[in-house]
């Protein structure tokens, strides 16, 4: 299936309504909004992980050192992250339930093809850096839901922990 049209810029988040992750997308020919279901969006995480795991560390990072390269490359991914608004779509919203996310890898790139129950066929290309950061924009959408994070690999989460309340503090 060949993609409708490809997205520009991309607002995810967790709508707690609908028990949904949502995706505001802009693209070419105007904005839409895509509901990604929980099953579907562990299904694409497994998948994405397994293609951020195989992002090669180079001959200098020796094999026991990787989870802390790839947690030290989520952590500055994640910083570079800059501030936008967000992706608002116009009323009325055009709006579509996911039956499916196809996942096309390049060498530094991958594209995701957002496959509708409604027949729509929408891309989204991002660099390597790109999806590492959307990847913690899941990770809040995941918090904010409540859901468990089974599958996430533990140097991502490590990046992600919350952090520790200071020392001599007492919390009731």
């Amino acid at each position: 299936m060949t993609p409708d049209a490809a997205i520009t810029r991309l607002t995810t988040h967790y709508d707690p309504d609908e028990d949904r992750v949502a995706l505001n997308c802009e693209t070419g020919s105007g904005t839409l909004s895509l509901w990604m279901t929980r099953r579907l969006a562990d299904r694409l995480l497994a998948a994405l992980f397994d293609l951020a795991g195989k992002i090669d560390a180079g001959p200098s990072v020796p094999a026991f050192a990787e989870p802390f390269w790839r947690a030290q490359t989520q952590s500055e991914a994640q910083a570079a992250l800059p501030a936008l608004p967000p992706v608002r779509p116009a009323a009325p919203i055009d709006q579509h339930l996911l039956k499916a996310v196809r996942i096309e890898p390049q060498p530094q790139s991958v594209t995701l093809v957002f496959e509708a129950k409604s027949g729509l066929s929408t891309s989204l290309a991002l660099p390597l850096a790109h999806l590492l950061q959307w990847l913690k924009i899941l990770h809040g959408s995941y918090v904010a839901a409540g859901w468990a994070f089974d599958g996430w690999p533990e140097w991502f989460l490590d990046v992600n922990a919350p952090p520790a309340p200071p020392a001599g503090i007492v919390l009731h």
